[in-house]
């Protein structure tokens, strides 16, 4: 399991920091999860979007986990988009009330969009990298 993450080379998007969540978001992965954002936090200032799409699987850990990105995000004057949520994770999320803290920027109708995800586009090379490997 590893969790990636990505600085934004476009001009646009300076200070923002990409995370891709593994499929399983459970105690154990939020703890590589954990430590992904914590270095994340170091090298942004101004937002981290967790990209969720391939998210199958939430626990109560992984959970607790997007929460406490957001806690402490926000206590650092730093925005955490939960982007391209999964449905599982999106029903997990209403389910159990706690949209109103986190902010979700839900997939959009597939008729409807025009341009991939800029995380997701064909021809954008971004430096994704393990749990395990520093941000340069």
């Amino acid at each position: 399991m590893s969790v990636t993450a990505e600085r934004a080379s476009d001009q646009e998007r300076v200070g923002e920091v990409w995370m891709r969540l593994p499929r399983d978001l459970d105690r154990n992965a939020a703890f590589d999860c954990g430590n992904a954002f914590a270095r994340a936090m170091t090298q942004t200032t101004s937002m981290i979007v967790m990209v969720c799409s391939d998210v199958r699987f939430v626990d109560s850990g992984g959970l607790r986990f997007l929460l406490a990105s957001e806690r402490a995000a926000s206590a650092a004057g730093v925005r955490l988009v939960i982007a391209e949520p999964s449905p599982i994770l999106l029903q997990l999320i209403q389910f159990t009330g706690v949209s109103d803290y986190l902010h979700i920027e839900e997939p959009r109708p597939i008729d409807l969009i025009e341009e991939p995800h800029p995380a997701l586009q064909r021809g954008h090379s971004p430096h994704w990298f393990p749990v395990a490997a520093p941000l340069d």
